[in-house]
């Protein structure tokens, strides 16, 4: 399981599972999915961010 980490925040989890439950993750393999993650969680920030912009430009549309 790797968290999905962005300023001290958890946003949730990755869970991966291997096709051969006799062959382990290596250290690369660890290296690869916590960048992943990364890149995951800040995706998932940034869409956060545009959806907030998006919603403030529709009330600015409607109100303003």
């Amino acid at each position: 399981v790797i968290p999905l980490i962005l300023n001290k925040k958890i946003l949730g989890v990755l869970s991966v599972v291997s096709k051969n439950p006799e062959q382990l993750f290596t250290k690369e393999d660890m290296e690869h999915l916590t960048t992943f993650g990364d890149y995951t969680s800040l995706t998932i920030n940034n869409l956060f961010i545009y959806l907030q912009l998006l919603e403030n430009r529709r009330w600015k549309e409607k109100w303003v």
